[in-house]
């Protein structure tokens, strides 16, 4: 635990409970809405952790309106990572990405077309460079609300691109906290389909 992330996760709660608040039913009649909001916390290396948090509205267990916020932290000492911290500048991981998330983000409504326009704007360099991110164990995610792409979906979408993709690019750090050989680990499928 580091308690300046503690701190920081907490307020970043509070701030999405109150601006998602406003997007619930408060009808005394409406008993099926409902308010959730928590973080889904991931760690890769001995020190990396990162939480995508998600604020989500429904009504008769219909969602209507998500919140997200991704980071990523060195526990040990508290700084925030980004993006620009995992691969530097003029690395072909950019490209990488983008390709991956152009690719993921357009195939997934397969009925629905995406927004060219927003598609283009979201896989440019410098959107990447932006993109909110998280860390696992074997991958990196890119996290994006649906409705940029796709009017009316009120969704996440996440682009993931596994590390044997990406780690040839780099940062040293960054290489060393995805290398999670040392680890025993266990993987755990659920398929609900037939």
């Amino acid at each position: 635990a580091n308690e300046a992330v503690n701190s920081e996760m907490a307020a970043l709660i509070d701030e999405m409970t109150a601006r998602s608040r406003d997007t619930l039913s408060l009808e005394r009649t409406d008993a099926s809405s409902s308010l959730d909001v928590g973080a889904v916390i991931s760690r890769t290396g001995t020190s990396f952790m990162s939480f995508l948090t998600i604020a989500e509205t429904s009504r008769e267990y219909v969602q209507h309106h998500v919140d997200f916020d991704a980071r990523v932290y060195d526990i040990r000492t508290g700084k925030r990572i980004f993006l620009t911290d995992v691969f530097p500048e003029g690395s072909g991981a950019w490209s990488i990405l983008a390709d991956a998330a152009r690719t993921q983000l357009s195939a997934a409504f397969p009925a629905m077309e995406a927004d060219s326009a927003a598609l283009d704007a979201l896989c440019s360099e410098a959107a990447i460079k932006e993109a909110a991110f998280t860390m696992g164990p074997v991958r990196l995610t890119l996290t994006y609300r649906a409705d940029a792409l796709y009017p009316g979906k009120n969704t996440l979408l996440h682009v993931n691109i596994p590390y044997g993709e990406l780690r040839r690019f780099m940062t040293p750090v960054a290489y060393a906290q995805t290398d999670n050989s040392r680890f025993r680990m266990v993987a755990l499928t659920y398929d609900d389909g037939p």
